[in-house]
């Protein structure tokens, strides 16, 4: 509740800092975990501060495939694509992104 408090009334960075702390409570294999990592990678991207957007919601990825939980992992690496496609110098995040995709889409079917 407090969180929605905080992104009702715009303060974005007050809700992000309490999803991660929350989030970093949680055992890795909880769910939960990853929800919270994804969240706060939404309200970094309103406040535009796409390093930590990106860095949160790759996270939340790779903790939806640590759980098995394929679809969730690649819509977040989806989601991340774009940023690292702009950004020159980032290779080895990109080449773990891209090792990640193909996998997923071997694993899933998905095109």
């Amino acid at each position: 509740m407090m969180i929605e408090l905080f992104q009702t009334f715009e303060k974005y960075q007050e809700s992000a800092n309490a999803l991660v702390k929350i989030a970093n409570v949680f055992a890795d294999r909880m769910v939960l975990k990853p929800l919270l990592y994804e969240q706060a990678s939404y309200d970094y991207l309103m406040m535009q501060q796409y390093r930590k957007a990106v860095f949160y919601m790759h996270l939340a990825g790779q903790f939806y495939e640590k759980q098995g939980l394929k679809f969730h992992a690649a819509n977040c690496y989806n989601i991340v694509h774009p940023f690292f496609q702009a950004k020159k110098g980032w290779n080895e995040i990109r080449y773990k992104l891209y090792t990640s995709l193909s996998e997923l889409s071997m694993e899933t079917n998905i095109d």
